[in-house]
């Protein structure tokens, strides 16, 4: 209704987190533009119309929409070329603050999603996952030939959760954490390296990604 964006509805953890669960499915992802940096205008309706018997009628109509709403205070006008300007991205956000650090997170997850064939691939045939409920936790397993990857969400707002993923045999390389002080997270909990099932500890908001090797 007010063109919230994602940026103003959860926390930093959560965009990074949220990017993270995009990106690395296994479907063609659809990032609307702007949330790769957590851009702050919103995004409100807006409109151009030549014809003044539409553009009255558009007016009208959102005002007994928002009226549905329990509204208080003047409704954006969508004609206005206020609201336009309002809803602009600030493209140049990207290269500062919180908005540089995400804008980098996705770049880097859209280059492993390229580069690594377990997550190129869009199969969901070639994928196995496991949830613990009461921790709010997944675990998805994926494969492309030789090529394997496993990653793990902590989607809790407010407890970290230690769960044992059952990686198959073999050395796994974590490759990226969303908790790591890079990413301006709390700071990484998970193991670099892992040879066999072992507990993962994840802070609240995050996910973390290994490589088998």
């Amino acid at each position: 209704m007010l063109g919230d964006r994602l940026t103003h509805l959860i926390s930093f953890e959560g965009l990074k987190l949220g990017a993270a669960t995009l990106l690395l499915s296994p479907f063609v992802p659809m990032v609307f533009m702007g949330e790769e940096y957590a851009e702050d205008h919103p995004f409100q309706y807006f409109v151009s119309h030549g014809d003044p018997d539409l553009v009255k009628a558009v007016q009208e109509g959102r005002r007994r929409e928002f009226q549905s709403f329990s509204w208080q205070g003047e409704v954006p006008d969508p004609q206005s070329e206020e609201t336009f300007k309002r809803s602009t991205v600030q493209w140049e956000d990207r290269l500062e603050g919180h908005h540089q650090i995400l804008w980098t997170l996705y770049q880097t997850l859209i280059s492993l999603r390229r580069t690594i064939p377990a997550l190129a691939a869009l199969d969901k045939a070639s994928l196995w996952t496991q949830r613990w409920d009461l921790e709010q936790t997944l675990w998805i397993h994926r494969w492309q030939g030789s090529s394997q990857v496993g990653y793990l969400f902590n989607f809790s707002q407010d407890h970290p959760v230690e769960v044992t993923p059952p990686l198959p045999v073999g050395s796994w390389h974590r490759i990226l954490d969303t908790a790591a002080t890079q990413w301006q997270g709390p700071g990484s909990k998970a193991p670099e390296r892992v040879d066999k099932p072992v507990p993962i500890t994840l802070p609240p908001l995050s996910a973390v990604l290994y490589q088998h090797t």
